[in-house]
């Protein structure tokens, strides 16, 4: 979504680039006053930089539970030096910390869908949603256990 006015679009390609003024005019079904526009931009820009925030922090959340995977999965191969326990049960409590992470985003994500749905109209939909989203605060419960030690 762009404010009205003109901007210049280049497209590269094979070593060339062309390059085209286009005018973006504003919506005639849309009434804002110029100061609301630069309200709506100002939120749009916030929302992009905490969207990207948010993505940088789920790739590090994803990395951490690989490298923790790897490195226990090795521990398990033939003639590996063998783990003091206390280390495998810290590796293990924090892989489940990182884990449980990554199902609350599923859970926070699944929660939004589900309140955008109409339970009436959208009836089988909305049930294998809940179902779904039933199942994932089973596993998050079973990952806050192992990561407790339970």
């Amino acid at each position: 979504m762009v404010d009205p006015g003109e901007y210049t679009v280049a497209i590269a390609a094979v070593g060339k680039t062309e390059s085209k003024t286009v005018a973006v005019e504003e919506d005639p079904r849309v009434t804002m006053s110029a100061e609301d526009r630069a309200k709506r931009r100002q939120a749009l820009t916030k929302l992009y930089g905490l969207t990207r925030e948010a993505d940088g922090g789920r790739r590090k959340i994803v990395a951490l539970q690989t490298s923790l995977t790897t490195l226990t999965d090795g521990w398990k191969r033939p003639n590996t030096p063998k783990v003091p326990d206390d280390v495998k049960k810290a590796a293990d409590a924090l892989l489940a910390k990182v884990g449980e992470l990554a199902v609350s985003r599923e859970i926070n994500s699944v929660k939004a869908r589900l309140q955008r749905m109409n339970p009436v109209e959208e009836q089988a939909g909305y049930n294998r949603m809940f179902g779904d989203l039933v199942g994932l605060e089973k596993r998050r419960k079973a990952l806050l256990d192992r990561a407790a030690g339970a």
